[in-house]
């Protein structure tokens, strides 16, 4: 939504975590965000909450103001991952299957799901996949049973934690398949092609029902029947790949 307001001529800075100015420089959106702690030494102007510009800009399912494509990396990088990424042999999708941990203990609990429920989409597709997972979540890997249907560079990915060369390696993915969380925007404001893993009771931005979203054109959200219940969300999305492909 700076966008748009950039286009009106108004005089904006940008307040993000420090990990975001990579990927926000690279992507347009704003020439010199600044940092947190830059932010509480600003004393002139109005700071208005992001997503109160929602209000402002009397945004509504018909009134997207802005869903095309808005985030991207450098062609650097995209070509980087382009030459590693070229060895693999079967269509790769990237996935994460966890949140934050406060965020999942605090008010949004249920949107994870262990990664070994992704043996489902192993039994009828040939793929690889591609773990996105950082920090919690994690340790699901050295007990996963099957790892080798994961990219040779997987371990270099893991070391990766600049959302800029993220973008990178999602533009190089032919799917993302996620649970709720920053990964799912992220991909789809790049415009790649989203399968988004609700909870029964999901977060308010995704609404009650459907399988589209007026956010993300190239999202297309699989939710549970039954709370907690991952099995027949796999299963729905076991068979729609097996057509992806």
């Amino acid at each position: 939504y700076l966008l748009p307001l950039r286009k009106k001529g108004l005089d904006l800075s940008f307040c993000a975590p420090e990990k975001l100015h990579s990927l926000i420089k690279d992507s347009g959106i704003h020439p010199n965000p600044i940092s947190p702690t830059e932010c509480s030494q600003i004393t002139e102007g109005e700071w208005i909450p992001l997503l109160s510009l929602l209000k402002y800009l009397s945004v509504t399912p018909k009134n997207p103001v802005i869903n095309t494509p808005y985030i991207k990396s450098r062609e650097s990088l995209k070509d980087k991952w382009r030459k590693i990424l070229s060895i693999e042999k079967r269509p790769i999708i990237g996935i994460n299957w966890q949140g934050s941990k406060k965020l999942e203990e605090r008010s949004y609990r249920g949107r994870s799901l262990p990664l070994k429920k992704f043996s489902k989409l192993l039994e009828k597709n040939e793929i690889s996949f591609i773990s996105f997972q950082k920090g919690f979540g994690t340790e699901q890997m050295e007990k996963c049973d099957f790892k080798d249907n994961f990219v040779s560079s997987q371990n270099q990915i893991d070391d990766i934690w600049d959302y800029s060369e993220t973008a990178a390696i999602i533009e190089n993915c032919d799917l993302i398949i996620t649970n709720d969380c920053s990964m799912g925007p992220l991909a789809a404001g790049i415009g790649k092609e989203v399968w988004l893993m609700l909870s029964k009771i999901p977060f308010w931005t995704w609404g009650a029902e459907g399988e589209c979203t007026f956010w993300y054109p190239t999202m297309r959200l699989f939710r549970q029947k039954e709370l907690g219940n991952w099995d027949d969300v796999m299963e729905k999305i076991s068979s729609e790949l097996k057509k992806f492909i």
